[in-house]
């Protein structure tokens, strides 16, 4: 098991299902086939540390994944004391790519339902989190993409 952070459009779901020798089927977007779909795949972006416990001793998730606006060193050493990996996706250059990539696969051409409920649901996620600090949450998130530290993170 292992955690993956980094930011909407990263391709968490795409990365953890090939990490975990699960082939994506060839989509556009791959929620379907990860958090959203019928395997055990979990964000615990907005979960308590005790809830993370209990999906870590109860629920055996494929993988687990985490927006890096939601990653503080307390979950680093959470997921350290289960032994359990933590990988950040860390897009060093064409940033630009990773907007583009999830403006285009989930809100602006939804493949699905699943996809447009997600879309909206993340959208109510990042105006919740960045709305204190900007007057532009949804364009501020997408230019966040740094590491939160470095010293926390590991690969």
């Amino acid at each position: 098991m292992f955690v993956l952070i980094g930011n909407s459009g990263s391709n968490h779901n795409y990365i953890g299902l090939t990490l975990v020798n699960r082939q994506p089927q060839d989509n556009l977007a791959y929620h379907n086939q990860g958090t959203h779909g019928d395997v055990n795949v979990v964000d615990i972006s907005n979960m308590s540390h005790d809830r993370i416990d209990h999906v870590i001793k109860n629920d055996d998730p494929l993988f687990m994944f985490c927006f890096a606006s939601k990653w503080n060193a307390d979950l680093y050493t959470l997921f350290k004391r289960f032994g359990i990996n933590v990988i950040q996706i860390i897009i060093d250059s064409h940033r630009e790519c990773m907007l583009i990539n999830w403006q285009e696969k989930l809100r602006i051409n939804a493949m699905d339902d699943t996809d447009r409920i997600f879309s909206k649901e993340w959208e109510q996620q990042q105006r919740q989190s960045w709305s204190p600090y900007t007057k532009f949450p949804i364009e501020r998130e997408r230019l966040w993409s740094g590491p939160t530290n470095s010293m926390t993170m590991s690969s």
